[in-house]
């Protein structure tokens, strides 16, 4: 519970935009102007509007309810947070202005000043203290903040966060978009709206939905680092993938998310198409419950670990867009210990010899995925390998809900997933994965407790040391190499097709986050 160390006295303000923004996906009338002969000498200007097509409908535009990317890919255009990172992933200010530590446990935040919401309300300290407040009862981001003891207000711009104890990764936190900063008086009044109305500082403004298949928002002209050279940014849901695809070769769309390998086969040969390909910050990995007695023996684990044909799945599957992954912390994460050139464990003679040495154990098991085509390519790929040594592999494909809760109670002996990065930091991945406070669905779904890898995550992120830190992480991925509770597996390319026309859009280097605002769009 986060202790608010200050009195609220702020006036209400009625504003326009509070009652137009609660219509949103409601059509109106455009009104038709009378001096007709005036229009006539006066064409307006086109407006330059970049459409953007994504495979999921966000559940909600409140960036603290689901920790999505469907959503959180609209959100951050409409929201600031008090943190970012810049291309070497290294944090810089966004609404704070700087900071600094009176200890290791109290940090004072000064904000920028002259900063306004969407409508029109001004941005300051309650702003942000009501922002930590709200992240902490909420689902998708209480971890962010779940460290906080109280937030004091030492000025209308300025506030003192006091933390239960000490978090190197608290900073990272407040650079996730989950971390987004909101208008206290906006949402008090307007709580039930806040997921389809939602009111940001950003470089965009939520403008209306369309048919439920499209956001779209417009250019916020007064924003502090300088208005987007677009007008409109539209999100246009299209799940299925070879829609996505078309939309994108008739210029229905000028970008898409998520092409597929085999689709990006397909568009590397047209000549008014882009293909933008990076490394994720990813990991796609097998959880093996320990709690199944034949996973509890670390021999039979290493033996699947070695069947395993990594650089197969990348090139087959992913037609060489990935690389394989010898540790469970991607590179593109602070903390992380991966090398350039990573080395390919892929000996199934050696995981042969492991298991003729170990006693006669159960040799079937249950590989749990979600209902995803090419997770079940990557299990069959799996499937077969594994067979090779004498283990035989059942694959139980469900959807994603069955698949959490059933995973989370422990029904499987394998399961594939993804981590996605939600902070920049090592800390979240291994505390997730490998902690044995974590077990369950919390996100340890490896059942692995080890008593060593809790103290040492404990001391990393109670020093701020960076180079103690990075030792102590060192420490856990080797420890989880060798004892195999969790196998990673490949770290994703991820591709984003986009028309010719597009200029000026380079990935962020350091996280998935692509905001738009210096996009421009040629006539």
């Amino acid at each position: 519970m986060i202790i608010i160390k200050f009195n609220i006295n702020r006036s209400i303000k009625k504003t326009i935009y509070t009652i137009l923004i609660l219509t949103l996906g409601i059509s109106c009338k455009k009104e038709v102007s009378n001096n007709y002969n005036a229009e006539i000498k006066k064409p307006r200007k086109m407006e330059k509007e970049l459409i953007v097509a994504q495979g999921a409908k966000p559940r909600s535009l409140d960036p603290y309810k689901f920790n999505e990317f469907p959503a959180l890919i609209i959100t951050e255009h409409i929201y600031n947070t008090l943190i970012n990172l810049d291309d070497k992933g290294e944090l810089i200010p966004e609404l704070a202005e700087n900071w600094e530590y009176i200890n290791d446990r109290e940090i004072i935040f000064n904000l920028r000043k002259g900063i306004k919401f969407h409508n029109g309300n001004k941005f300051n300290s309650e702003d942000v203290a009501f922002s930590l407040r709200r992240m902490s009862e909420m689902p998708g981001s209480s971890t962010l903040t779940n460290n906080i003891e109280s937030v004091e207000l030492t000025g209308e711009y300025s506030i003192k966060i006091k933390l239960k104890e000490v978090s190197a990764p608290f900073l990272s936190n407040l650079a996730s978009p989950l971390a987004a900063i909101m208008d206290e008086e906006y949402c008090l009044e307007n709580e039930k709206n806040i997921g389809i109305a939602p009111n940001g500082t950003g470089p965009f403004i939520a403008d209306k939905w369309v048919n439920g298949e499209r956001f779209v928002l417009k250019a916020n002209k007064d924003y502090f680092k300088g208005a987007p050279i677009i007008d409109k940014l539209t999100f246009w849901i299209i799940t299925e993938t070879s829609n996505r695809i078309i939309a994108l070769e008739t210029n229905e769309v000028q970008m898409a998310f998520g092409i597929s390998p085999f689709d990006a086969e397909h568009l590397k040969d047209n000549k008014n198409i882009v293909l933008e390909t990076k490394l994720t910050a990813t990991t796609d990995y097998l959880a093996l419950n320990i709690n199944k007695k034949s996973l509890n023996n670390e021999k039979f684990r290493k033996a699947i670990n070695l069947a395993i044909n990594k650089k197969g799945i990348v090139d087959s599957i992913y037609f060489g867009r990935g690389r394989v992954s010898e540790f469970i912390v991607n590179p593109k994460i602070w903390g992380s210990i991966e090398g350039e050139n990573t080395v390919n464990e892929y000996n199934p003679q050696l995981a042969k010899e492991l298991i003729n040495e170990i006693p006669p154990i159960e040799r079937t098991l249950s590989l749990w995925v979600s209902d995803n085509p090419i997770r079940y390519q990557i299990a069959q790929i799996i499937q077969d390998n594994l067979k090779t040594i004498g283990i035989n592999v059942e694959i139980n494909s469900v959807e994603w809900g069955t698949f959490l809760q059933k995973t989370g109670n422990g029904e499987h002996d394998l399961l594939m997933s993804t981590w996605y990065i939600s902070a920049p930091d090592a800390d979240t991945i291994l505390r997730n994965l490998t902690y044995s406070k974590s077990i369950g669905n919390a996100g340890n779904r490896s059942f692995y407790s080890n008593l060593e890898v809790d103290k040492k995550l404990d001391l990393a992120t109670r020093t701020l040391d960076k180079e103690e830190r990075i030792k102590y992480y060192s420490d856990i991925q080797n420890i989880i190499k060798n004892e195999v509770p969790v196998i990673p597996l490949i770290h994703r390319f991820d591709t984003m097709g986009m028309s010719k026309k597009v200029k000026n859009f380079t990935y962020n280097k350091s996280t998935l986050r692509n905001l738009f605002e210096l996009v421009d769009i040629e006539e």
